[in-house]
Order: C-alpha cells, then structure tokens, then sequence
C-alpha cells in the first residue's frame, strides 16, 4: 500500500459545501494520507473547485481525483472508492461534513496499539431544520476494545446500547472490506446502513474511542428524516420498505449467533417506528399506500423454531412473529394502540 489511511469522499453537486469539508481533511494531523474523491459525474462545477484546491494547496499531491463518466449513484461511487483506495486503512466520510484535525491520527493509534481491525469514534449529529437553525446531538462512545465476534455483536446490537449503522467515522482495514467482497448494493436509501450490518457481522476485533471527531449534517429533505415534511411520495415509502426487508434478511443470517435475538430485535423495531412514522403521516404520502404493504414491513423472517431456540427477547419475537400472521384489519390497529403507549404517534 502507498498510503497508510485512505479518506474516501463520494460527490455528486457539492460545489457549495465540498471546500469546507476539504479543508478539514487537509488540516489532518496525521500526514501519511491519501485523499480519495470520487466525482459520480456532478452537474455542477464540483470538479472545478476540487481542481482548484487540488492544484493550489501544498498538501495538493495527496489528494487523488475521479470522475465517473456517467452518473451511477453513491453505493457505485463508494464502491469504486474501495477499488481504487491505496491506503492500508479506509475510512468514509460525507461530502458535507466535517472531522476534527486530530481525527484520522486517534483512530490511527487505536487500530495500531490494540490490534484491532477497525476503530470507531464518537460523533455530533447536526440537525439542520427548515429555518435554517441547528440542533446538536452528541453521540459518545466509551473507550473500549472488543477481541471476537459476539463481543462486537452484543456491543452493536445488545445490553451495550446502540451504535452508528453507517460508513463514516471508523477506520477499517481495506483488507477486511476486500477480502470479504464487501461491497455497496445499488439502492437510494439505506445503503451504507447495510454495508455496516454486513462488516459487524465479519469482524472480530474492533477499538471505541470517547471522543468526538464527526459533524454529521443532516438536512430537512434527507429519506431517513419524516418530520417536518409536507409530502412524501410513495416511492420514498417503497425504498424504505425494500431496505427493511433486506435489512430483514442479514438479521436472520445472524440468528444462531449469541447476538441474533438482539440484530432481530433492533431491525424490527426500525421496522415497528418506520410503520408509526407512515401511520402518523399517511395522509401526506402520494399516491396512498396500501394497509396491506403497511404491514408487510412487521412480518418477521423468524420461525417459531427459530424464537424457541434464542436466549433472549423470546415474547417480543412472538409478539412480532403472530401481528405477522393476524388479518391486516387488526394488526394495524394494534400496532397505532402500541404506537401511542410508546408515544410514537
């Protein structure tokens, strides 16, 4: 490898924003870096500026520049990041967010000094809402290093308590990506949440670290957020549901695992507060959307055989597992009653 770290940045019409968060990655403390910017065929000048910055900054020869001929989507341009990366260690970022100077050299030193084959840091997410005005959420992990499989898995999924489902701010082998064929699937939504169950699933050793090194922005239109918006087309709705069912199917990959009961548990409650958000919105969601299609994103993949044999969370699975199998006209309603007890709508 030429470069110990790749940071790997996909665009596509970030003229506006690209130069801020290239200008953060440029200040990195730790110098052994390439910077690797995939253009996936912008229609605005965002090639231009990153000329411009690549050819007037000293840092310039660092930064490694790609556009795709045509335009294919963020899952082809991530994946041709992976292809094209030179660096040891890989990590993501958005074209619109911002890291901390000493990002890249923290998590550096907790992949060399535990040993691990990739580190996590904590992060802020920025909520940007209509008016412009911004809401921070902190969102900390503690120091810790986990040695296997089940560790990780109880971490990401169980009593540990919840971590990121996405592709930035972790160093990870590129190794371990490759060799495992990992890859981005070709979906609009969800596609990095995917990408990151998949690699939980196959790694072994992994660092956390307490400090706070990202500024994720998230804007008002983004397909996660449904607050706030005065229409949703049900297109929008459709993808959700495609990658609640594939979503479905990594979770029961992992059901003999020690941690399958709590990756079940944590997707079908996704699916369980995406079917709160339809419900509470349904009648801004054009062209409707059936009550049949509703409950399909509840259905569990799960056998009765297979809840028997878990060791944890066994009456919430067959909960889930007979709203499956109850008429539509009943199951809903069930769901709003269960929906507003948890105050979700």
């Amino acid at each position: 490898m030429e470069y110990k770290v790749t940071i790997g940045i996909p665009a596509y019409n970030a003229s506006h924003f690209i130069s801020r968060t290239l200008d953060c990655v440029l200040c990195q403390t730790f110098d052994d870096i390439e910077i690797l910017i995939v253009d996936d065929n912008s229609t605005d000048n965002t090639f231009d500026v990153l000329q411009t910055i690549q050819r007037s900054h000293p840092k310039g020869d660092h930064i490694h520049l790609i556009k795709q001929e045509v335009n294919q989507g963020v899952s082809a341009t991530r994946n041709r990041i992976i292809k094209e990366a030179k660096g040891e260690y890989l990590y993501f970022m958005d074209s619109d967010d911002t890291i901390e100077p000493d990002t890249i050299s923290l998590l550096y030193e907790k992949v060399i000094a535990n040993d691990v084959e990739a580190a996590f840091a904590s992060y802020r997410k920025v909520i940007v809402d209509s008016d412009g005005n911004e809401i921070t959420e902190n969102h900390i992990y503690p120091d810790v290093v986990l040695k296997n499989n089940t560790s990780v898995g109880q971490f990401a999924f169980g009593k540990f308590g919840k971590m990121q489902f996405s592709v930035w701010n972790f160093l990870v082998k590129t190794s371990l990506i490759r060799d495992n064929n990992l890859s981005f699937i070709n979906i609009n939504y969800g596609e990095d949440v995917i990408f990151a169950m998949q690699m939980l699933n196959i790694i072994n050793t992994v660092a956390f670290c307490k400090n706070i090194t990202y500024d994720y922005l998230c804007r008002p239109n983004s397909l996660s957020q449904y607050q706030g918006r005065n229409q949703i087309s049900k297109s929008e709705i459709d993808r959700n549901i495609y990658f609640i069912e594939r979503i479905k199917e990594i979770a029961y990959k992992s059901k003999d695992k020690d941690y399958g009961s709590d990756i079940n548990y944590t997707v079908l409650m996704f699916a369980f507060y995406t079917i709160c958000g339809i419900l509470r919105k349904k009648d801004i969601i054009y062209p409707k959307i059936s009550f049949h299609d509703i409950k399909k994103i509840i259905v569990t993949n799960l056998s009765i055989k297979d809840i028997v044999m878990m060791k944890r969370r066994k009456s919430f699975h067959i909960l889930i597992w007979c709203l499956g199998k109850t008429p539509t006209f009943l199951t809903l309603p069930i769901i709003w009653m269960i929906g507003k007890a948890k105050h979700c709508l």
